[in-house]
């Protein structure tokens, strides 16, 4: 339990590295940065949360994950609808949040298990994030001459590339794979969640959206 604990805090703090670096340019930060800091401010919380879960009633804080999902779902439609220019794209992006809440709302109530991961709705999640992260992305490389490392949606697209698939794979081992090898599957997840905020953080370094 003590070294659940110990990753879970390591973990909690590099959740506060992209929210220090963007505090530091508040006042330069574009209304989708601003949204995207409040994002990850949120998370933050529900870090803390599943600690405080985590060390107190072991398993639980899944239950948090069952709200965390199909909110965060949610602003990241919002946020990848402000960056895609085809109509039919961008209207099938912000019709898939309300129908995605329900999805997470029938799943979690009438299916899931509230005490286990909400695998069903976060790899539908994660999915949908690569898709739409992937179609960014060459929509970028496409449309701009110039290098995108300067650009922010890069760093978030990229950032969301790398942790979605890691998730993908994650729950892709099944439940005999992670009861087994919980302590180096939570390893990895940590170090993925670090190298993943690290990414957010340079996002919030660039002048362009």
């Amino acid at each position: 339990m003590d070294k659940y604990a110990i990753i879970t805090d390591i973990s909690a703090a590099s959740t506060a590295i992209p929210i220090i670096v963007a505090l530091l340019r508040l006042r330069t930060l574009k209304p989708v940065m601003k949204i995207f800091l409040g994002l990850i401010g949120f998370a933050l919380i529900i870090e803390i949360i599943a600690e405080i879960l985590t060390k107190r009633c072991g398993a639980c804080f899944s239950i948090v994950l069952h709200i965390y999902t199909p909110v965060e779902y949610c602003i990241y439609m919002w946020i990848f609808q402000t960056w895609i220019t085809n109509d039919v794209v961008k209207k099938a992006v912000k019709l898939s949040a309300p129908l995605f809440v329900i999805f997470a709302i029938i799943y979690s109530g009438f299916y899931a298990n509230l005490k286990s991961l909400n695998i069903l709705t976060a790899s539908s999640a994660s999915t949908i994030y690569i898709m739409l992260s992937v179609y960014v992305l060459l929509g970028m490389f496409a449309e701009r001459g110039k290098p995108v490392l300067g650009l922010f949606r890069f760093w978030v697209c990229a950032t969301l590339f790398l942790y979605s698939s890691g998730s993908i794979v994650f729950f892709a081992l099944g439940d005999v794979w992670i009861a087994n090898y919980m302590l180096e599957i939570w390893y990895i997840h940590v170090i993925l969640n670090f190298a993943s905020y690290c990414g957010y953080a340079v996002a919030f370094t660039c002048k362009e959206v």
